[in-house]
């Protein structure tokens, strides 16, 4: 009997050796999916994968940009999880670019794991992302700002190291 290991980014469908950028949260507007994917799609960078997990009413129209930015084959839609620990044990990344947001668990949990934070800069998110420390924290419409962010964390496994 021949035994298969596979890591949990090749479960979810992303390459073991890839950096894995996460983010929890339902699909809806001003949790703000869009900067992240035009940030991928302004990077092009085959190593970066971007989990997605949650639902919401806006899958169809991220599905539509992911496509025309061509990076549908980095972009994992995931739906609803029960298995959020594990994801955040194994993301390299949390993104969390909400354009408003009370105070955020999800960025909360991702830092408990001890991933660096690629936030907005709004109220509430504030209380506990320090913008060059633990994460970078962005205007929520920063494009740019959020692909050097990524692309920053994606080419360093030390300064990811030193964000835990």
């Amino acid at each position: 009997m021949r035994i298969i290991l596979i890591s949990y980014k090749e479960a979810i469908g992303a390459p073991r050796a890839c950096v894995l950028l996460l983010y929890v949260g339902e699909k809806i507007e001003c949790k703000n999916h869009e900067v992240i994917i035009r940030a991928l799609g302004k990077l092009q960078n085959p190593k970066i994968y971007y989990a997605i997990c949650g639902k919401g009413p806006l899958r169809e129209h991220l599905g539509k940009i992911v496509k025309e930015l061509c990076v549908s084959d980095r972009v994992k839609f995931l739906g609803f999880r029960r298995d959020i620990p594990e994801l955040c044990n194994t993301a390299d990344i949390s993104a969390f670019p909400s354009r408003i947001e009370g105070l955020g668990l999800a960025g909360i949990e991702a830092m408990a794991a001890g991933v660096p934070l690629i936030s907005s800069n709004v109220h509430g998110i504030l209380d506990y992302v320090i913008d060059g420390k633990t994460g970078y924290a962005l205007p929520p419409e920063d494009v740019d700002g959020f692909a050097k962010a990524i692309n920053t964390l994606a080419n360093d496994k030390n300064m990811r190291e030193s964000m835990r």
